[in-house]
């Protein structure tokens, strides 16, 4: 799976233009969690995992009212301003699982994050199904100064990052492929 701009207005076909490639890059990708829980977040390639191939594959246990999260930088700011926003193809374990879909953007020295959250659907579970998030589906993370506010900042992308928390005061244990 891939991040590729999505369909333009109008149903014009997207560029074929990818932006990261999941599985050959995915020992780029790193998981981070939060320590002060039996949490985990892990990351990598998933052999043959993948709708003609290998995937990235991301395995969670969530702990309540916590976080984990499998990120990509890209050490400098990316100009994604030509295209309209991010699509892939994903695939999950059970149904209903919650995972974010995260921009970082900005400076080095200010990283700002723009999150847009999944909700898998029960077709998500049986087979691989396509997302398209266009930037003004991300909103700043609530966390952050000017929460909610729309992604605007296209052409200052330093990285991406799956994000998995919880729902209010339950775990969330699951696999995700892209």
């Amino acid at each position: 799976s891939a991040v590729v701009p999505p369909q333009a207005p109008g149903g014009n076909a997207p560029s074929s233009t990818v932006i990261d490639d999941f599985e050959a890059g995915a020992d780029s990708w790193v998981s981070n969690s939060d320590s002060s829980t039996p949490t985990s977040a892990a990351c990598g390639l998933g052999q043959g995992t993948g709708r003609s191939g290998n995937s990235l594959q991301l395995d969670f246990n969530i702990a309540v009212n916590s976080w984990g999260i499998c990120a990509h930088e890209y050490g400098s700011r990316q100009d994604w301003s030509g295209s309209n926003g991010l699509s892939f193809f994903y695939t999950v374990g059970q149904p209903g699982i919650l995972f974010d879909v995260d921009l970082y953007a900005g400076s080095v020295d200010a990283v700002e994050t723009y999150i847009y959250t999944v909700e898998a659907p029960a077709e998500a579970a049986s087979g691989w199904i396509p997302v398209e998030l266009r930037w003004e589906d991300f909103h700043r993370a609530s966390w952050e100064a000017d929460a909610d506010a729309p992604f605007s900042k296209p052409n200052e992308v330093l990285g991406l990052a799956f994000g998995m928390n919880t729902p209010q005061d339950a775990p969330n244990a699951a696999r995700v492929s892209g």
